[in-house]
């Protein structure tokens, strides 16, 4: 499986969404699922969510989700990506420490981060981060930055945009 350790607001929203809380922004879900679409057939197997923003805390293990889950899980259905899980808060100024800890305790390797915010993962420079920019979101410049660049491996990918 391939993960995808996401925070929605400034990734799948924009600042001018946020005005109203757990709000998707149809473009950015269309650039995504282009580069979800991407990602499944590159790995032939299937591609998860676990969610590691405020938005996690509408998720329950059990699928009795807030509605602003329900419409994420609908946004993700053309793709057929689930969202599998949510990181444990750790600390809220450390969220790269929580997707470590989860990573570790799950033993996963293939995986990418999708945020908006640097300083989230000061403690934790080896994760593989991809920062978009919260004014514009995913947008369709990312998802061709990223298609294109995979063909040199994630390590260089995560170097080149900034990420470690």
């Amino acid at each position: 499986m391939f993960y995808i350790f996401l925070d929605v607001d400034g990734v799948l929203n924009t600042e001018m969404d946020w005005k109203r809380p757990f709000t998707l922004n149809s473009k950015c879900i269309s650039c995504f699922l282009e580069y979800m679409g991407y990602l499944n057939e590159k790995h032939k197997h299937e591609v998860g969510i676990v969610l590691t923003s405020s938005w996690k805390t509408g998720f329950n293990s059990e699928g009795n989700h807030a509605v602003y889950i329900k419409e994420l899980i609908h946004a993700m259905a053309p793709e057929k990506i689930r969202i599998l899980d949510k990181t444990e808060e750790l600390d809220q100024l450390d969220r790269g420490r929580s997707i470590l800890n989860y990573c570790k305790a799950h033993n996963i390797r293939d995986y990418i981060v999708f945020d908006d915010d640097k300083s989230l993962f000061k403690t934790a420079p080896e994760l593989n981060v991809y920062y978009t920019n919260a004014a514009k979101g995913f947008t369709k410049e990312d998802a061709k930055k990223l298609i294109k660049s995979d063909k040199s491996g994630w390590q260089k990918i995560m170097s080149f945009f900034g990420g470690k």
